[in-house]
Protein backbone atom coordinates (compact mmCIF):
# COMPACT_ATOMS: atom_id res chain seq x y z
CA UNK A 1 0.00 0.00 0.00
CA UNK A 2 1.60 3.39 -0.78
CA UNK A 3 2.29 5.64 1.82
CA UNK A 4 -1.13 8.11 0.09
CA UNK A 5 -3.49 5.48 0.31
CA UNK A 6 -3.00 5.59 4.24
CA UNK A 7 -3.60 8.21 7.13
CA UNK A 8 -0.58 9.40 8.10
CA UNK A 9 -0.80 12.13 10.76
CA UNK A 10 -2.40 12.46 14.01
CA UNK A 11 -4.14 14.85 12.82
CA UNK A 12 -5.69 13.37 10.05
CA UNK A 13 -6.83 10.17 12.47
CA UNK A 14 -8.40 12.11 14.79
CA UNK A 15 -10.21 13.84 12.14
CA UNK A 16 -11.50 10.38 10.83
CA UNK A 17 -11.98 9.30 14.63
CA UNK A 18 -14.01 11.41 15.26
CA UNK A 19 -16.50 11.64 12.56
CA UNK A 20 -19.96 11.07 13.17
CA UNK A 21 -20.25 8.70 10.06
CA UNK A 22 -20.12 5.54 11.38
CA UNK A 23 -21.30 2.10 10.89
CA UNK A 24 -20.22 -0.96 12.75
CA UNK A 25 -21.05 -5.08 13.58
CA UNK A 26 -19.34 -7.33 15.74
CA UNK A 27 -16.12 -7.25 14.31
CA UNK A 28 -15.32 -3.60 13.31
CA UNK A 29 -16.35 -0.15 13.41
CA UNK A 30 -16.01 1.99 10.54
CA UNK A 31 -15.77 5.82 10.86
CA UNK A 32 -15.05 7.90 7.60
CA UNK A 33 -14.95 11.35 6.76
CA UNK A 34 -14.83 13.00 3.02
CA UNK A 35 -11.12 13.78 2.38
CA UNK A 36 -10.15 16.59 -0.80
CA UNK A 37 -8.19 13.93 -2.24
CA UNK A 38 -8.23 11.87 -5.57
CA UNK A 39 -8.88 8.40 -3.62
CA UNK A 40 -10.10 7.09 -0.31
CA UNK A 41 -7.42 6.48 2.60
CA UNK A 42 -7.70 4.12 5.11
CA UNK A 43 -6.25 4.48 9.03
CA UNK A 44 -6.63 1.83 11.69
CA UNK A 45 -6.68 1.04 15.03
CA UNK A 46 -5.76 -3.20 15.98
CA UNK A 47 -5.48 -3.29 20.01
CA UNK A 48 -3.87 -5.61 21.88
CA UNK A 49 -6.87 -6.23 24.54
CA UNK A 50 -9.27 -6.61 21.69
CA UNK A 51 -7.07 -9.30 19.19
CA UNK A 52 -4.46 -10.37 21.38
CA UNK A 53 -0.89 -10.81 20.63
CA UNK A 54 1.68 -9.58 18.03
CA UNK A 55 0.59 -12.35 15.13
CA UNK A 56 -2.78 -11.81 15.27
CA UNK A 57 -2.75 -8.08 15.23
CA UNK A 58 -1.17 -8.31 12.59
CA UNK A 59 -3.28 -11.05 10.87
CA UNK A 60 -6.18 -8.59 10.94
CA UNK A 61 -3.84 -5.60 9.55
CA UNK A 62 -3.19 -7.52 6.80
CA UNK A 63 -7.11 -8.86 6.10
CA UNK A 64 -7.95 -4.68 6.40
CA UNK A 65 -5.58 -4.00 4.26
CA UNK A 66 -5.73 -6.63 1.86
CA UNK A 67 -9.72 -5.45 1.98
CA UNK A 68 -9.34 -1.89 1.34
CA UNK A 69 -7.12 -2.57 -1.81
CA UNK A 70 -9.53 -4.70 -3.44
CA UNK A 71 -12.62 -2.02 -2.34
CA UNK A 72 -10.74 1.21 -2.94
CA UNK A 73 -11.56 2.02 -6.59
CA UNK A 74 -14.89 1.96 -5.94
CA UNK A 75 -15.03 3.91 -2.40
CA UNK A 76 -15.69 7.40 -2.78
CA UNK A 77 -12.90 10.21 -1.40
CA UNK A 78 -13.05 9.62 2.34
CA UNK A 79 -10.80 8.78 4.98
CA UNK A 80 -11.60 5.72 6.29
CA UNK A 81 -10.70 4.72 9.81
CA UNK A 82 -11.20 1.17 11.20
CA UNK A 83 -11.53 -0.09 14.66
CA UNK A 84 -11.33 -3.82 15.35
CA UNK A 85 -13.48 -5.54 17.90
CA UNK A 86 -12.79 -8.55 19.99
CA UNK A 87 -14.83 -10.61 17.59
CA UNK A 88 -12.12 -10.38 15.40
CA UNK A 89 -9.71 -12.45 17.10
CA UNK A 90 -12.14 -15.70 16.32
CA UNK A 91 -13.05 -14.87 13.40
CA UNK A 92 -12.13 -16.51 10.03
CA UNK A 93 -10.52 -14.87 7.46
CA UNK A 94 -13.43 -15.38 5.38
CA UNK A 95 -15.88 -13.64 8.17
CA UNK A 96 -13.41 -10.96 8.29
CA UNK A 97 -13.53 -10.51 4.33
CA UNK A 98 -16.94 -10.58 4.45
CA UNK A 99 -17.53 -8.21 7.49
CA UNK A 100 -15.02 -5.80 5.79
CA UNK A 101 -17.19 -6.37 2.82
CA UNK A 102 -20.42 -4.99 3.93
CA UNK A 103 -18.86 -2.28 6.15
CA UNK A 104 -17.32 -0.82 2.89
CA UNK A 105 -20.79 -1.00 1.14
CA UNK A 106 -21.96 1.26 3.76
CA UNK A 107 -19.58 4.33 2.67
CA UNK A 108 -22.44 6.15 0.14
CA UNK A 109 -21.12 7.23 -2.83
CA UNK A 110 -22.14 10.97 -2.09
CA UNK A 111 -19.05 11.78 0.45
Amino acid sequence: MRGAQKLCSAAEFERARKSRDRRADTLFVLQWVGNSGPEARIGMAVSARAVGGAVGRNRVRRLIRESFRLRRGQLPAVDAFITARAGARAASNAEIFASLGRLWQEIPSGQ
